[in-house]
């Protein structure tokens, strides 16, 4: 287990994740890890081992809204698109 605290804390430097650099940051760091590279939510639920998908959702939910930001966009964009107009 030690290696993986190591192996977070190196990345996480590396990304500049100050969080990563805290041992009670180890957790967000790990989820903003997962989040760099797009990793799905129900993904992360499982490997943060939470029992429900709401605590993934709720406790990292800038998860969800950088996805939702992403999906809303793209819905902007296919109705200005279906009305006429330009992107």
């Amino acid at each position: 287990m030690m290696w993986a605290i190591v192996v977070l804390l190196g990345i996480g430097a590396l990304l500049g994740l100050e969080a990563v650099g805290k041992l009670n940051g180890i957790a967000s760091g790990f989820n903003k890890l997962n989040d760099a590279v797009e990793t799905g939510i129900a993904v992360q639920q499982k490997l943060m081992r939470h029992a429900d998908i709401r605590t993934t959702m709720n406790v990292y939910g800038d998860v969800v809204t950088d996805e939702m930001a992403q999906a809303s966009s793209k819905i902007a964009r296919l109705a200005v698109q279906h009305s006429g107009g330009e992107v």
